[in-house]
């Protein structure tokens, strides 16, 4: 794995390189959640993103939308993988455009954690969306969490803490130049992976 140059996207970003970055996360106080958490995650935000971004599109109706993330549900055995919300807004006819707008960008939250699971191999920097479609390639390719879970390549949790208090960093640089949805959603993928918070 290539490493990480911090100072470059400091520069980037337009905010200072610190002496040394600050450890909201540390080996001793966070640990990684099991690949199978992890797995069963994943697939919960692709199959949401998914279906948010074929609503915003609005190529069909809703109903259409919802019978074919349905299926995709079954096909993954997912049905019980989403949040008390998430499973709310999937069966709701008349989600808000805000509402179907905000879980769209759980592609970003999706992209952080398959670059921890080793499925990405360049994270990028959080001032610019990530490419929908290498997410997607991962479960196009792995259709089962066995397959998942076995093409899977964990990153040393020093290198996802090493990461997560960057991106803590860059949340602490008021005038930081990032998409600033990109950034919240690595921060809450981030969190979740580390066990600081659940989700939602």
């Amino acid at each position: 794995m290539t490493s990480f140059d911090f100072s470059a996207a400091c520069s980037t970003l337009e905010i200072p390189v610190p002496s040394e970055i600050p450890k909201v996360y540390s080996e001793q106080s966070n640990t990684l959640r099991s690949i199978e958490e992890i797995c069963k995650r994943s697939t919960a935000l692709y199959l949401v993103a998914t279906y948010s971004e074929g609503v915003i599109q609005k190529n069909c109706p809703i109903e259409e939308s919802q019978k074919y993330i349905k299926n995709y549900i079954t096909k993954f055995k997912a049905a019980e993988y989403f949040t008390t919300n998430e499973k709310e807004y999937l069966e709701n006819k008349t989600p808000s455009d805000e509402q179907v707008g905000f879980l769209c960008w759980r592609w970003e939250s999706l992209h952080f954690i398959l670059w921890a699971c080793g499925f990405i191999a360049d994270l990028g920097l959080p001032n610019t969306p990530c490419q929908t479609f290498n997410c997607a390639k991962v479960f196009n390719r792995n259709r089962s969490n066995e397959a998942f879970t076995k093409s899977s390549k964990m990153l040393p949790l020093e290198k996802i803490i090493e990461m997560a208090n960057f991106v803590e960093y860059i949340g602490s640089c008021e005038k930081a130049k990032v998409d600033v949805g990109v950034l919240t959603e690595w921060r809450k993928a981030s969190k979740w992976l580390l066990t600081a918070e659940q989700w939602e």
